[in-house]
């Protein structure tokens, strides 16, 4: 499931599981203050499960949902990919498309 809705002027975004689940799950995140951008995967046995995304300006959550849909692993994904210029080209050019 995902859900978008604008909240206090931010542009927030959901996708799949949203906190961690136990055992095997973590959580990635960075907050840029400057920006007023959060960005949060959640990765279960290593593979994204989830993410959370708040922006001012609308977020393009179809990047997380490609890593999600792909089964996109820990290893797999980019040290750029929590920051806020992260854009569908870098998924493109740095993330397998076929396994």
């Amino acid at each position: 499931p995902m859900n978008s809705l604008p909240l206090f002027r931010l542009h927030c975004a959901a996708l799949g599981r949203v906190e961690a689940a136990g055992e095997g799950w973590e959580t990635l995140s960075r907050l840029d203050f400057d920006s007023q951008v959060y960005r949060k995967l959640v990765l279960g046995n290593g593979r994204v499960m989830g993410a959370i995304l708040v922006a001012p300006q609308p977020v393009d959550m179809g990047i997380f949902q490609s890593l999600f849909h792909r089964g996109a692993t820990l290893a797999e994904l980019p040290a750029s990919v929590l920051d806020r210029h992260f854009s569908y080209a870098h998924l493109m050019m740095e993330i397998p498309s076929s396994r």
